[in-house]
C-alpha cells in the first residue's frame, strides 16, 4: 500500500532509490580478523536463506554447517550453548541483581488500574489458559532490570512503544 502510493506520487520522478550493498556493522570498532569472520558468516547466512548452499533438490537438502558453529565434543549441548552465550551466568548467580524476582499477577494489576474487579476473571480461570500466543498471567521481573514496552499502553501517561521503565 505504501509503496503503491509512493510510486504514484508526482514526486516519485525526482526520487532516487538507493540500495544497501555493504554491511556497515563490519566497519564499526572491530579488528580485521573479526570483521572477516562476521563477513563470512553473513555471506553464509544469505546463501542459506537464498537456497544456494546445496545442489538443486526436490525440497530436501543436505547443508554443510561450518565446524566453528558446531558443538562437536559436548555431551550436554544445551549447557554448552548456554555457557557460550552467557559465559558469566554462573559467576553472577548469587548477585542480588540476579536473585530477586518480583511477581506481578494480572488480577492485581487490573485492580490497581481500575477500582472495579470483573468477577468473571478469576485466578483459577487465568491458570487454566494454556494456549500458544496467549501470555501467562504471571509476569516475572527482576529488580533493577530495565523493561521496554513493545506496545502502546497509555499514550497520555507516556506508556508508549519503546519506553524504558526501571
Amino acid at each position: 500500500m505504501v509503496q503503491a502510493s509512493l510510486t504514484s506520487s508526482v514526486l516519485w520522478k525526482s526520487c532516487k532509490v538507493l540500495s544497501l550493498t555493504k554491511n556497515m556493522r563490519l566497519t564499526v570498532d572491530s579488528d580485521p580478523a573479526e570483521a572477516e569472520s562476521i563477513k563470512e558468516f553473513s555471506e553464509w547466512i544469505l546463501k542459506l536463506g537464498d537456497g544456494k548452499l546445496s545442489e538443486p533438490n526436490d525440497g530436501e537438502a543436505v547443508i554443510d554447517i561450518p565446524d566453528d558453529m558446531l558443538l562437536m565434543d559436548s555431551l550436554d549441548p544445551i549447557t554448552s550453548i548456554t555457557n557460550a552465550t552467557y559465559p558469566s551466568l554462573i559467576e553472577h548467580m548469587e548477585d542480588e541483581f540476579f536473585s530477586k524476582i518480583v511477581l506481578y499477577y494480572v488480577p492485581q494489576m487490573m485492580l490497581s488500574m481500575s477500582d472495579k474487579r470483573d468477577e468473571d476473571v478469576t485466578v483459577e480461570f487465568l491458570n487454566s489458559i494454556k494456549c500458544a500466543g496467549v501470555p501467562n498471567h504471571v509476569l516475572k521481573l527482576r529488580k533493577g532490570v530495565p523493561v521496554m514496552l513493545l506496545r502502546n499502553i497509555d499514550q497520555k501517561c507516556g506508556l508508549v512503544n519503546g519506553t524504558r521503565l526501571q
